[in-house]
Order: structure tokens, then C-alpha cells, then sequence
């Protein structure tokens, strides 16, 4: 009886003792005034310090010690903008290396796993400007959200209640768009952002649950060259040529300034153009078959490539084709002789005189023919008519050394 009584006393004890970690956990601890960071005091003064638990946020009254239970936090806006301090060191090797980061205007006064008071602040550390994406047509950059411990800045430790953060602002479109901050000091997130129109910077909102207005951070912005919709294609061996408008991203620019250009395969115009608000222009003439690089840089700026492929001049092949076939044609029916051989002899001779006009002239800029004629833009038409008249008119250079070779032969 005895030996059964003194089991019973010891689990009564050990019950007593569980129900009491209990309660205390229940009950949180006491958060003095005087314990509060200066900022946050002054605020809680005034009833300015919100309490975020899991069953909402509330404003805390006035007074000079505050009950905090695990699963709440106190938070007060403490500025209105975003300021740049000394850079402390994270165990997240994510958060780069970089000379500051930009410390949050609200602070928030915790309990960890532990029920220690801690006391902690939103942080953004930037990753470089926004960069134009040929590809998404768009500019492209991140930053990374983090929580700082002011007290212990390299401790890395799990809060009692996560903080809740969403985005907003000019971006078209913010991923992810809201965080959930877990452990200070090691946990950062990386916020990836897209823009397909910014100048100079972009305003991106970073909006804490207690507070809908948020603040306002400015992202900078690398101006680019961009190429304004280049083709995919163009026919290759100098046959065709294409016309490439340079412009700009990022910035709106008052005065011209030098590009330099360069191809890889290919000729251009001029190597370097000047490029103003409406953009600089230049010509490219193709070169042989495959893709071909085309670059411009200019100082300050971010550079830009496109590739154009060049490919075999079917679409040329068939126009000239069947312009010099249908000029022969023609040529024969003026004839006196309408002969099977001869209307094939008139053809042969049309297509010959059609893919050397053509070739010639959009290959190198000579017209050889006895009229003039004024092809500004390459198309099918053009080829088409060119053989054509080629091949009823023939090639003065061609006659005048068929007469002189038949007055000599006389």
C-alpha cells in the first residue's frame, strides 16, 4: 500500500509540473517599457504599437509593460522610409556580399521557441540593378528579405510568430508575392521582379500584415540598347538585306550618343551610329548561310545581341526562275521562227539573263540593264519583274559583244 501510494504521489507531481510549463507558456512574459528600443517606446506611448496574433491584429493600449504570449508579436511603424546601415554578417551565403543593406521602418518585439524576448527588423538587401532580358523583352532583377536580430546579429533563431510580408508596386508582376519570415538573420528570401516598362527605377511595395500602406523601395534600373523586332531570317549569299533599328530601354535619352555594332557574319552599313530618343538605324547585307550574330555596346550601357539566320535564297531562286522562263517566253513570240526549239532556246537564254541580272544587282547594286531602275526594298515582285525584263530585253553588255564578235566574224 505503501510503495502504491508513493507512485501516486510522484505522478501528481509530475502532472502538477506539466500543467504548470503549461500555464506559464499560456501566459507569456511581461515586456517592460523600459526594455523596449527607443522608437518602439515613444510609440507605445502614444498607442501607436499594434499586437498581431493568430486571431488578428489590435492596438495596444497605453501603458507601461505589455503581456506578450507565445504566437503574438508587437510591431510599430518606426519611419517612413527604408535607410541604409553597416552591413552585418548572415550565415546565408545567399545574401551576397555586398557593402550595406536597408533596414525596414518596423520593428517587431517577439518571443522565440524559447518564450525569450527578442526584438527584430524587416531587411531588403538589393542584388544589383534591374537588367533588360532580350528574351522576356522585359528587365529582370531580385533583391533579398530577411529579418534582422539588432541584439544578436549573427544568431540565428526561430520565432514564436512567423511575420507575414506581401509586394506590390509598378512591377508587372512580383514572384513570389508574399513571404513568410520563420528565423532571423539566416532565413533570406529571394524576390525575383519583372517589368516590361521602367525608367531610371522601379518602385516595388514591401507590405507587413499590421500595415496596408507599407513602404516603398526604389529598385535601379541598368539602361540597355535593345534591338527594335530585328527578323528571325533573311535569304543568305548577299542576295538579301535587312534594315536594324537600335534603341533604347530603361531611360528616356535627351541627346544622341555613339553605338558601336559589329557582325560576326555578314556586312553592315557603318560600324558605329548615333542613337537618340527615336533610336539609330543601320543596314546589314547577309553573307554565305547560318546564323549570324549581330552586337552593340556603347559605354554605360547594358549591350545587346540578335541573331539572324541566314538561308538558302529559295524564295529569290523561284522569282528569278520564273521571271526569265516568262520573259523567254515572251521574247519568242516576237519572233519570226516559233519552233519547239526555238521557244526553248529563248527560255534557256531568259533564265540565264534573269539570275544574272538579279544576282547582280541585288547582290552588289549594279543594274545591267538599258533602263533605269530604282529597287529600294527586296521582294519577290521585284526579282520576278527583273528577270522578266531581262529576259525580253537581254543585256546591253551582252549584245553589243555578240555584234562586235559577228562583225568580225564577217
Amino acid at each position: 500500500m505503501r510503495v502504491i501510494n508513493f507512485h501516486a504521489l510522484i505522478g501528481m507531481i509530475a502532472t502538477i509540473g506539466i500543467f504548470n510549463g503549461v500555464a506559464a507558456q499560456q501566459q507569456g512574459r511581461v515586456i517592460r517599457s523600459a526594455d523596449l528600443p527607443p522608437s518602439f517606446r515613444q510609440r507605445l506611448s502614444r498607442g501607436e504599437v499594434a499586437r498581431v496574433s493568430p486571431a488578428g491584429v489590435d492596438t495596444v493600449k497605453q501603458t507601461p509593460q505589455v503581456l506578450l504570449r507565445p504566437g503574438e508579436v508587437l510591431v510599430a511603424r518606426t519611419g517612413e522610409v527604408a535607410t541604409a546601415v553597416p552591413r552585418q554578417p548572415v550565415r546565408d551565403p545567399a545574401a551576397g556580399t555586398g557593402d550595406s543593406i536597408y533596414r525596414l521602418p518596423f520593428t517587431y518585439v517577439g518571443l522565440d521557441r524559447g518564450a525569450a524576448a527578442m526584438v527584430y527588423r524587416p531587411v531588403y538587401v538589393p542584388e544589383g540593378p534591374l537588367r533588360y532580358s532580350t528574351e522576356r523583352d522585359q528587365f529582370v532583377g531580385s533583391f533579398l528579405l530577411g529579418l534582422q536580430d539588432s541584439v544578436h546579429p549573427t544568431d540565428a533563431r526561430e520565432l514564436g510568430s512567423p511575420v507575414r510580408i506581401r509586394f506590390g508596386g509598378d512591377a508587372d508582376s512580383i514572384t513570389p508575392d508574399s513571404v513568410v519570415l520563420r528565423v532571423t538573420n539566416s532565413q533570406m528570401e529571394r524576390i525575383r521582379v519583372f517589368a516590361s516598362s521602367a525608367l531610371d527605377s522601379l518602385r516595388v511595395f514591401i507590405v507587413p500584415a499590421f500595415d496596408p500602406r507599407g513602404v516603398g523601395v526604389w529598385l535601379p534600373i541598368q539602361p540597355a540598347l535593345a534591338f527594335e523586332q530585328p527578323p528571325g531570317r533573311i535569304q543568305g549569299f548577299g542576295i538579301e538585306g535587312a534594315t536594324l533599328v537600335i534603341g533604347t530601354r530603361g531611360v528616356r535619352s535627351r541627346d544622341s550618343f555613339p553605338v558601336i555594332l559589329s557582325i560576326d557574319r555578314g556586312s553592315l552599313e557603318a560600324n558605329q551610329i548615333f542613337v537618340s530618343s527615336g533610336g539609330g538605324v543601320v543596314k546589314l547585307r547577309s553573307a554565305g548561310l547560318g546564323p549570324a550574330t549581330v552586337s552593340a555596346r556603347a559605354p554605360g550601357w547594358l549591350p545587346v545581341q540578335t541573331t539572324i539566320n541566314y538561308q538558302w535564297p529559295f524564295v529569290f531562286l523561284t522569282a528569278a526562275l520564273l521571271g526569265g522562263a516568262l520573259g523567254g517566253v515572251a521574247a519568242s513570240v516576237q519572233g519570226r521562227r516559233r519552233s519547239r526549239s526555238t521557244v526553248l532556246r529563248f527560255v534557256t537564254r531568259g533564265i540565264l539573263a534573269g539570275l544574272v541580272v538579279c544576282v547582280v544587282y541585288f547582290g552588289i547594286g549594279i543594274n545591267l540593264l538599258q533602263f533605269q531602275v530604282d529597287v529600294r526594298f527586296f521582294n519577290e515582285i521585284a526579282v520576278f519583274a527583273l528577270a522578266a525584263l531581262a529576259a525580253m530585253f537581254g543585256i546591253p553588255a551582252v549584245s553589243a559583244l555578240n555584234k562586235r564578235r559577228g562583225g568580225d566574224s564577217a
